[in-house]
């Protein structure tokens, strides 16, 4: 790991030895790394206001504040800089703490090496710039788009793309209000604009689509459209063939404009296609973004799992709370991001596969008892014990459902109170069920309340900029259950006359998949269990290994930060497991996993922050024998471990 430029340390360390071994461990074998000492927050803060500083190394024990607080009063008195703890204080909560917060790393003395410190540092600044610049590329994104919109209403023009399979062209506002349509959302067909066109110019129109395919090569075509059947607008549309880069799809992307300058055309149409590069970049971000958020919730769940398990629970009380708040306060935000992306979602596609249902309902009991605590309404859910076990549905969806019904009633009204929800299975015939799911309500309704009108797009956006936050929120959530109820095949219903409650029915169906026998873990390993931990996050080191503890007396963990010392370690020991992390720096864990696969059949769990279908398929392609996406529960990773253990012993 060599830096490109000079990187300019600010070392803060009351310990003037400490300081100095730390500096030594930061410029051994690396000439480009220039630490500046500070033995305290306030000359940290005195330094930084005179010298350019790219990074922070702090000690958590300092004279002047000490623990948690020495990183807040960093972070709130130098935000531009990034900040790696490595400190003496083996504190796992302050650790997870800190990096919720915003701190880079956070790193034990004694327990890295040189190598392992400049890497963090290093990649800490390189974090730290891509940050800064994924927020300059999305507020240029922003002033691209209104720029975009603000040139489409001076110029006359609108932008359209069609889809060269379907046929199915889509337009901006502008495009509609040129061919004289109310705007939709929804595509209008090929057929139907050439229904518009001039009789005279039908013939030209038609030839102008039918050679688009022919080249990718820009191509104009002036014509008359009739308004109304009886006014001519004389209008030019213009386009090219594109690919889509992910989903191989041939589009034509143009623009229809009034006949006007060609140049102002010409410099909307690039305006346009810079645009689409941008949001692309833009849901890559978002993809990034997704991948962090797992990471930190991945260690903040199996900490909490040992706070549970832990004897000194009670001596931790606080603590335990705290990270528990934690925990649902960043449940909450995620999800309320997922149901606004969903509202926006035009069509809700089902990802059907076969899971558990009495698990998945059990566990979605537990998530929502975990935020009773801090909110006022508590679903009071009941299972039939009748329900199947095994069925085939969209278990997300499913878990989305839910979700929205408790925002639904979180926003309809600040009051505590309990919300009876039951759920049965109603059987139609020996392989299918309708999963019936009733809430009542006992909060009286509120006049202005009408779910059944809120339940549209009108009902959502009438009165939008007066209505309370609280009530847009609760529209939002109805809305989004109601595609996801859809999407399944479901429905449900709200009496027209609502009196002192609110009640609401759900009907989803689901096929009964035939229950096949189980391999199950075993409960107490008995055999001596070695395991190769390969994870390059210091939390999830310290967290992963100490829930493997927690299983068996005779179960041993080494540990391996990349793939490289993976490999190293494998050709030095032998053992009887690997569980591998993916995406880590100098050897990722497909690499890794394909360099073992060339001498050893041992068994090899894939985990990996990026949960979809495509992930599980490239990992056991590299030659993972299981995965497990994070956050997982550890009861998940005991059965895998047990299970594969159990076919090679």
């Amino acid at each position: 790991m060599i830096a490109k430029t000079t990187i300019s340390i600010l070392l803060v360390d009351s310990t003037l030895a400490e300081a100095n071994l730390t500096t030594s461990l930061l410029v051994q074998g690396n000439d480009q790394f220039k630490v500046y000492q500070a033995d305290s927050i306030y000359e940290a803060i005195r330094m930084s206001g005179r010298r350019s500083l790219d990074v922070i190394v702090l000690e958590l024990n300092l004279p002047d504040v000490s623990g948690y607080k020495a990183f807040q009063k960093c972070r709130e008195k130098m935000p531009h800089l990034p900040i790696v703890i490595f400190t003496q204080q083996h504190n796992e909560i302050i650790g997870v703490q800190a990096i919720r917060a915003g701190a880079q790393d956070y790193l034990i003395k004694g327990s890295v090496d040189a190598r392992h410190l400049q890497r963090a540092v290093y990649f800490a600044t390189q974090r730290h710039e891509n940050t800064a610049q994924l927020i300059a590329s999305n507020d240029l994104i922003t002033q691209r788009e209104r720029k975009l919109r603000e040139v489409q209403d001076i110029g006359g023009f609108g932008s359209w793309e069609m889809d060269i399979l379907n046929q199915e062209i889509w337009g901006s506002p502008k495009f509609f209000e040129l061919i004289g349509i109310q705007h939709s959302n929804t595509p209008l067909s090929k057929r139907i604009y050439l229904d518009l066109v001039h009789p005279g110019d039908q013939e030209k129109v038609h030839t102008f689509f039918s050679t688009l395919i022919q080249s990718n090569q820009p191509r104009s075509s002036r014509h008359r459209l009739l308004l109304d059947g009886s006014s001519v607008r004389q209008v030019e549309l213009t386009a090219r063939i594109q690919i889509e880069e992910s989903s191989q799809q041939v589009i034509a992307l143009g623009v229809l404009s009034e006949v006007q300058d060609k140049t102002e055309v010409r410099n909307a149409r690039e305006e346009q296609q810079y645009s689409r590069k941008l949001k692309k970049l833009r849901d890559k971000v978002l993809n990034d973004l997704s991948f962090h958020i797992r990471t930190p919730l991945y260690s903040m769940v199996n900490f909490l799992y040992l706070l549970e398990e832990s004897p000194i629970k009670l001596q931790n009380k606080e603590a335990f709370q705290g990270l528990k708040y934690s925990l649902d306060e960043l449940q909450q935000h995620i999800n309320q991001l997922i149901t606004f992306s969903l509202a926006a979602e035009e069509n809700a596609s089902q990802h059907i596969k076969s899971f558990d249902l009495r698990k998945a309902l059990q566990m979605m009991v537990k998530m929502l008892d975990f935020r009773k605590d801090h909110h006022p309404v508590h679903l009071d859910i009941k299972l039939d014990q009748k329900l199947p076990r095994d069925v085939l549905g969209d278990q997300t969806k499913l878990v989305q459902v839910f979700y929205n019904l408790f925002d639904l009633f979180l926003n309809l009204s600040t009051e505590p109170r309990r919300v009876a929800v039951r759920i049965k299975a109603e059987t139609t015939d020996p392989d299918w069920i309708n999963l019936l799911i009733t809430c009542r309500d006992p909060q009286p309704v509120p006049p202005e309340v009408d779910l059944n009108v809120w339940n549209t797009e009108s009902g959502l956006m009438e009165h939008y900029q007066d209505s309370p936050e609280n009530e847009n929120l609760a529209k939002i959530n109805l809305i989004t259950m109601d595609k996801m109820v859809r999407s399944m095949g479901g429905n449900y219903k709200i009496p027209q006359e609502q009196s002192n409650s609110l009640k609401l029915a759900i009907s989803l169906p689901m096929q009964i998949v035939q229950v096949q026998p189980r391999v199950t873990a075993t409960q107490d390993w008995i055999e001596p269990l070695r395991i190769l931990l390969v994870e390059d996050h210091f939390l999830n080191q310290i967290a992963t290994k100490n829930v493997l503890h927690t299983w068996s007396a005779d179960l041993t963990v080494d540990i391996a930060e990349n793939g490289l010392v993976a490999i190293e370690k494998f050709k030095a020991h032998e053992y009887d497991l690997v569980l591998m992390d993916i995406q880590m720096p100098v050897m990722n864990g497909l690499t890794a996993c394909k360099k073992i696969r060339e001498t050893s059949a041992v068994p090899i769990i894939a985990l990996s922050a990026y949960a979809s279908d495509q992930e599980a398929e490239k990992c056991i392609h590299a030659g993972f024998n299981d995965y497990l996406a994070k956050p997982f529960k550890p009861e998940e990773l005991k059965h895998k471990v047990f299970r594969l253990a159990s076919l090679v012993r």
